[in-house]
């Protein structure tokens, strides 16, 4: 009989030692909370940065691909026919495609720019609207489009080369270009 308590006692003492020597599931859930918290906090305004300067790029982008079918428009016109231009509006970040008819011009297509997006200035010649001749020139001449991160205060630079119509994105002001600075 004396053999066997010890033995009991012996494999009672060894089942203690294994459950003390683990943690509980409330003390992992715990770490884990903690750590998830920690790893949101860092995370998240990452995240919101990245997502801004993707909608920077990707309204840029958007901006560009309007202009050149635009210059794509005013290309397969009739010289009769009506001019399609494209009016911003920086105050209101806001830009419209639009076809002038009679009596009244007809929007194509208009476009608000997201709340993270400033639509800063649209200088083309002296104007803030841009067409393009029958030969695909742009009228009244070359100019940029300003965009700039609400979030970050990076700009994006929509480029429209005065002679050729060339349209392309930038993160550097043309070189003949004043800096504007709000």
């Amino acid at each position: 009989m004396k053999i066997v308590e010890v033995r009991l006692q012996v494999k009672f003492q060894y089942s203690e030692n294994l459950l003390s020597r683990g943690f509980s599931l409330l003390e992992v859930s715990v770490v884990l909370l903690v750590f998830g918290v920690l790893l949101m906090g860092i995370a998240v305004p990452q995240m919101n940065r990245a997502l801004a300067a993707f909608r920077l790029e990707s309204n840029a982008q958007s901006i560009a691909a309007d202009i050149r079918e635009l210059q794509q428009r005013n290309l397969g016109e009739e010289p009769d026919e009506s001019i399609t231009s494209l009016k911003f509006y920086p105050s209101v970040d806001k830009y419209h495609l639009k076809k002038t008819a009679h009596p009244l011009p007809i929007i194509l297509k208009s476009v608000q720019l997201p709340a993270s997006v400033n639509l800063v200035e649209a200088k083309f010649g002296s104007s803030q609207e841009l067409s393009f001749s029958k030969t695909g020139a742009p009228f009244p001449g070359g100019g940029t489009v300003t965009l700039q991160d609400r979030v970050s205060g990076k700009f994006k630079y929509v480029i429209v080369a005065a002679i050729t119509g060339r349209v392309r994105v930038s993160d550097q002001p043309p070189e003949s270009w004043e800096i504007f600075s709000p």
